[in-house]
């Protein structure tokens, strides 16, 4: 047994790390199929309701964002 290479060994280490993050992509897989499943698929819309970092901006009347004058 002392005879083999170190070669067998990193080979058995490098093939065990392969596993082990092949386990974690699918544990993650699963995750998210069951976040879908609980509150249903993600539709891509960006709302500024649901942003906490979006600025206040109030909105005119033609949809664009009002900018605020400054009086001199």
């Amino acid at each position: 047994m002392a005879g083999r290479s170190s070669t067998t060994f990193k080979k058995r280490q490098k093939e065990l790390a392969r596993q082990d993050k092949q386990r974690e992509k699918a544990a993650k897989r699963e995750q998210r199929k069951q976040h879908k499943l609980q509150f249903g698929p993600d539709d891509g819309i960006y709302t500024p309701e649901e942003d906490p970092f979006a600025p206040d901006m109030e909105m005119d009347g033609d949809g664009d964002a009002a900018e605020e004058r400054q009086e001199s």
